[in-house]
């Protein structure tokens, strides 16, 4: 995947998240957007998830981690368990798995440092592997998504580092 932080990945993506965190807590975050939009609970997870998607589109890398939680978590209505389990597997997969160490930012972005870029890797190798736990039978019959296959053949770096050990070895 072609990461890089922008201007407007960024904007879109802390958009993302004020439209989350609104809509996680109506009561207590958002009050000036409370004046401003009338927005139902629906309403406001939709925008989050329409501007992070549009911010992983761009190549913002917590976008693209958001984007996997999204799928993992919500979507439920709009897509079967299996496909939607497979597209958060697809997102984790692409920080997961990615060879950068760094991000290109612009001038005009706020970058990520080394550890945190690191730290969304381990964390989607963490999601990748709760996912084969909480959901076997998504994966099952599916040789690009058989849990063997994936550890045996692409296993990250991060595998043999720190807490994330492979039962490959």
């Amino acid at each position: 995947a072609d990461f890089k932080i922008n201007f407007k990945n960024e904007e879109l993506f802390n958009y993302s998240e004020l439209y989350y965190f609104r809509y996680l807590s109506p009561n207590s975050y958002g009050q000036n957007l409370k004046k401003t939009l009338a927005f139902t609970g629906e309403q406001l997870l939709d925008l989050a998830i329409k501007n992070c998607e549009d911010s992983a589109k761009l190549g913002n890398p917590k976008a693209v981690f958001k984007l996997g939680f999204y799928y993992e978590h919500y979507l439920e209505a709009t897509f079967s368990d299996g496909e939607r389990i497979k597209r958060a597997f697809d997102f984790y997969s692409k920080l997961a798995y990615s060879e950068l160490t760094t991000v290109p930012c612009e001038k005009d972005a706020t970058p990520i440092s080394y550890d945190e870029f690191e730290l969304l890797k381990r964390n989607s190798m963490l999601a990748i592997l709760e996912l084969f736990n909480k959901y076997p039978h998504c994966f099952k019959g599916s040789p690009h998504y058989d849990i063997e296959i994936n550890l045996k053949n692409r296993r990250p770096p991060l595998c043999n580092q720190g807490n994330i050990v492979s039962r490959h070895g």
